[in-house]
């Protein structure tokens, strides 16, 4: 589809997390499994607000139509807090504002070791000194969240 690795390597992750998203949502995936956790990764989470509005105006526009399985807006299922997860990288700009958007409980950092681009640990240090943040959040995204995902809470 593209003549260089950099161009396919720039769209690889988000548009398959976009697309499987978007699948997941309309296909009631997310209704069908509301004790299932799921997690989007490796393309961040400032896609996220964006994305979610897109999908409610799709969802009130056809959803009766198009989605019957699907029994809410879109955007309720990640609002809620639940079940639904998003990975985030650490030099996000709008990672603050996204925070406030959908909630600082359900996004986590990923250091995306081993792959060959990651940048742990100096990944880990930029979430740590970002001022930015607050001391809630960070905690969140280094901790709370993720131990949340994976069970470790309890």
């Amino acid at each position: 589809m593209f003549p260089k690795f950099i161009q396919a390597h720039s769209v690889a992750h988000p548009f398959g997390i976009l697309r499987h998203f978007t699948s997941m949502m309309f296909e009631g995936v997310f209704d069908k499994f509301p004790t299932v956790k799921f997690a989007f990764l490796e393309t961040g989470a400032t896609w996220v607000p964006w994305w979610l509005d897109r999908l409610d105006e799709e969802f009130e526009n056809r959803g009766a139509v198009d989605s019957p399985l699907v029994k809410n807006v879109p955007s309720s299922y990640v609002h809620k807090g639940g079940n639904i997860f998003f990975g985030c990288e650490s030099n996000e700009r709008m990672l603050p504002q996204v925070l406030d958007l959908i909630g600082e409980d359900i996004v986590m950092y990923a250091s995306d070791y081993p792959h060959w681009d990651c940048e742990y640990p100096e990944s880990l240090h930029t979430v740590m000194e970002r001022k930015d943040l607050s001391e809630t959040q960070r905690q969140a995204l280094l901790h709370d969240t993720a131990a949340r995902f994976y069970g470790l809470d309890t």
